[in-house]
């Protein structure tokens, strides 16, 4: 008896895996077949074309988003959802999301407020609050 019980936990537990596996796989295609036809471009020439009064900061921000997430970003563009279109977390890990703008703020050591998350949903918005605390950050630094 108690070996059967054994050989069911470890086909659920392989069973889950398998599943995670396959959910992973899935998501990694959808978002490659999402950016298919862009021209793909490094971190550097991102920032410039979308970004050319922060094409420092933006070539920062989507080279620690693609490095935590793991996920090919070359062919993203601003208006992609993170969670949506290019898949970065999991959407139903809650602290997926804000786990990927901590190592955006450890890098850049800023603080992004903490109702920015609810206010983020695609590269553009990241952009938007980084640069928006850079400015509050330069404007404190300023006045001290």
């Amino acid at each position: 008896m108690r070996i059967i019980l054994t050989t069911i936990g470890m086909a659920l537990v392989a069973g889950g895996a398998i599943g995670w596996l396959v959910r992973d796989r899935l998501r990694r295609r959808n978002a490659r077949r999402h950016m298919d036809g862009r021209q793909p471009m490094d971190d550097n020439d991102y920032g410039r074309s979308y970004y050319p009064d922060h094409a420092d900061i933006a070539a920062t921000v989507r080279r620690v988003m693609a490095l935590h997430s793991r996920r090919n970003l070359s062919r993203a563009v601003p208006g992609d959802r993170l969670i949506d279109d290019l898949h970065l977390t999991d959407p139903d890990d809650p602290m997926g999301l804000e786990e990927l703008l901590m190592h955006v703020e450890n890098e850049l050591d800023i603080r992004l407020p903490h109702d920015a998350l609810e206010q983020i949903s695609t590269f553009d918005d990241v952009m938007t609050q980084v640069i928006d605390s850079k400015r509050r950050q330069a404007m404190k630094e300023s006045m001290a």
